[in-house]
């Protein structure tokens, strides 16, 4: 036998496992080179996704929509974070299927929404809060994939839902309103929003509670602008519950401030008689627990407007 073919052979052998394993390390390196690549460039998107929404929240009086669009169906992760003096917005963006970057985190902002989703255009609607002063401004969003069918709204909201449906041609495909009578010509796969009804209903509102499934948030439809009721349609429940509990720490906090500044003006001869319900306010707003305590606060919030409505200098 030759032994020098022999050695030849085992020399090709070595060389081709040798490079295989070179190259193998390589595709390897390469992968994690591009993987923390995506990772970097998901966490900036988080936080270019935040800073976006900010046109929203700026001034707004009744309501404004918008839409976000990104190049490529992305899976996108809103979680709200009670930690910190009042809480904070959390935004993660990803790959379908995939983890997600970074999370970028707001301590200003509010979204409602469901926790994880994929898409590659969201609709925004941005509402102001005041509760019964300024609080903040909400931003409610959802996927343009998803679609809701709204049965026999209130005619306040079912003004405002054609209006919008008017104005933007995106959330012209994603919300209808119909009758309850005529819930079989929804959009096919759309959720089906039924105020006082129960049966072949996604979403059931009522005037103080919204049910969804086997969950129950409850509302507050004293507010004009049905600020309560977009979010508990749009929001996941557990959302929802913190995204307000946050709110009611802003308010609180607030509620203490104008205190000083109603003493304040009692101190430069413009009467001012808040201070006591003021302190009630943001008491009760402080020891705010769930949307439970909703009703409480609601009575507290239209005496306190009322109030200050009727003061020759108001305090907000």
């Amino acid at each position: 036998m030759n032994k020098r073919g022999w050695e030849f052979s085992f020399g090709w052998i070595f060389a081709i496992i040798v490079g295989a394993a070179i190259l193998s390390l390589g595709l390897y390196a390469a992968s994690k080179i591009v993987k923390q690549g995506e990772y970097k460039g998901d966490s900036l998107s988080a936080r270019e996704l935040g800073l976006l929404t900010t046109a929203l929240e700026t001034g707004l009086e009744s309501g404004k929509t918008d839409k976000i669009s990104f190049d490529i169906p992305t899976r996108v992760v809103f979680d709200c974070d009670l930690q910190g003096f009042y809480g904070v917005q959390k935004i993660s963006i990803g790959r379908p299927g995939k983890d997600t970057g970074i999370p970028s985190q707001f301590s200003g902002k509010y979204f409602f929404s469901g926790k994880d989703f994929v898409a590659k255009d969201i609709l925004v609607l941005g509402k102001p809060f005041d509760y019964p002063f300024r609080v903040a401004d909400v931003l409610i969003l959802w996927s343009s994939d998803s679609s809701y069918c709204f049965l026999d709204p209130p005619e306040q909201m079912e003004k405002e839902i054609k209006s919008l449906v008017k104005d933007n041609r995106a959330i012209n495909s994603s919300l209808q309103v119909l009758s309850y009578d005529k819930k079989e010509s929804c959009k096919r796969g759309s959720q089906k929003v039924c105020f006082g009804k129960v049966t072949g209903c996604d979403i059931s509102v009522y005037e103080s509670l919204i049910k969804k499934g086997s969950r129950t948030i409850y509302v507050d439809s004293s507010q004009n602008n049905n600020v309560f009721v977009w979010a508990g349609i749009f929001s996941d429940p557990d959302v929802y519950e913190c995204q307000f509990k946050r709110l009611m720490k802003r308010a609180s906090s607030l509620s203490s401030l104008y205190q000083e500044k109603s003493i304040l003006l009692n101190g430069k001869g413009c009467t001012s008689s808040l201070t006591g319900s003021l302190e009630s306010f943001s008491q009760a707003t402080r020891l705010y627990n769930s949307s439970s305590d909703l009703a409480k606060i609601s009575f507290l919030s239209q005496s306190l407007g009322g109030e200050n409505d009727k003061l020759s200098c108001p305090v907000f």
